[in-house]
């Protein structure tokens, strides 16, 4: 899978310098420097606003949900990521449909049971407060006293809202107006080249020559010239960026033409685990590295987990994108093997004769 993004440590995040929506700031800035506004939210989305938590992490579970382009409004389009809402094993969609929000994501955050998978939803220590914090976002109500339910500020976590408690389904009827439930899960992120091209665009036509960029950032003035230069250079700037726009997926499902996935499919997702500070807070894996198909009766104890996970672990991955992380020895070791003249046969081994040179092919047997 590509990878475009990289991750901070908690102590090294920091708000994009953008001004409050309506503000006369926002107004200025809006006419003055769009092209500078659009810049510095390219360095907080594809360098800012993940926070690194514990390295790769592969979980197993129900995919219980979506988040594509489409689901998205102009200019949050830009982020043409593709979006896998998990819900980790070994829960099932009943069990939700009887708690309340806030007691779903405590059962499964604090679950401690062999195996458990929990700890990849569970607020972690000493994360910064997301851009859009909001304690009172899951809406909830003590029903002895009316009072609010709130959350952390500092997170809020990844739902998937299921229309009807008396038909328990990953795939609901669309009209369905029964009793709504809410169910934690794992947000994955397969990231789209949307924001990398227009950011690679952005960056070359706004400092064209060697040791601007870091000239503009020198001091107040040299800023406010930059800044000036990037608006006369937007007539030839926007078309450019319009191009870069256009050529971003609005459809990354079939990445590479590995297959598709519906509601429902039981898989395995590798992938960066970082804390996102760009919303309300949540945990996710972003970018994923890999997605796998499971028989469904294949994980159904730790044991199941330890071994898929390790299995897929060493298979390389496809180290594409602009931030690929290197392969693991063991990954190294597997790809070594791979592109061995014994691993490359097209028809069969015998067929094609690829044998390993310590081994003595077998003698034909004569009828």
């Amino acid at each position: 899978m590509p990878e475009y993004t990289t991750c901070v440590l908690p102590a090294d995040y920091k708000d994009p310098p953008l001004p409050a929506e309506g503000s006369a700031g926002a107004t200025a800035e809006a006419i003055f420097t769009t092209l500078n506004l659009l810049s510095d939210t390219c360095d907080y989305m594809l360098h800012g606003k993940l926070v690194c938590l514990d390295g790769d992490q592969c979980a197993i579970g129900h995919v219980a949900g979506f988040e594509t382009v489409d689901d998205k409004k102009f200019p949050d389009t830009i982020d043409n990521d593709f979006s896998i809402n998990l819900l980790l094993s070994t829960w099932d969609l009943e069990f939700f449909s009887y708690h309340r929000k806030d007691e779903s994501y405590n059962l499964v955050a604090n679950d401690t049971r062999p195996g458990s998978q929990g700890h990849l939803i569970k607020e972690q220590p000493g994360m910064p407060m997301p851009r859009e914090s909001n304690a009172d976002s899951w809406d909830l109500k003590d029903p002895a006293t009316g009072t609010p339910i709130k959350h952390s500020p500092r997170y809020a976590g990844t739902w998937v809202t299921f229309p009807d408690k008396t038909h328990i389904t990953y795939n609901p009827f669309l009209g369905s107006r029964g009793i709504a439930y809410d169910v934690p899960v794992l947000h994955c992120e397969v990231e789209g080249e949307r924001a990398r091209l227009v950011c690679e665009v952005l960056d070359a036509l706004s400092h064209p020559l060697p040791g601007m960029k870091s000239f503009c950032k020198k001091n107040w003035f040299t800023k406010l010239l930059c800044k000036v230069v990037q608006w006369l250079l937007t007539p030839v700037i926007a078309p450019a960026l319009a191009a870069a726009w256009v050529a971003g997926s609005n459809d990354n499902r079939d990445y590479q033409g590995a297959g598709s996935l519906t509601r429902g499919d039981f898989v395995a997702i590798s992938g960066r685990w970082v804390y996102d500070a760009g919303h309300d807070g949540q945990n996710e894996l972003h970018p994923v590295k890999t997605i796998q198909k499971l028989p469904e009766d294949s994980a159904v104890d730790p044991a199941d987990f330890d071994r898929w996970c390790h299995r897929i672990g060493e298979a390389p991955t496809s180290q594409t994108g602009t931030h690929a992380d290197g392969l693991t020895p063991d990954q190294q070791k597997v790809e070594d093997e791979q592109k061995q003249p014994w691993s490359r046969w097209v028809f069969h081994p015998v067929v094609d004769g690829c044998t390993r040179p310590e081994e003595t092919p077998a003698a034909p047997v004569i009828r």
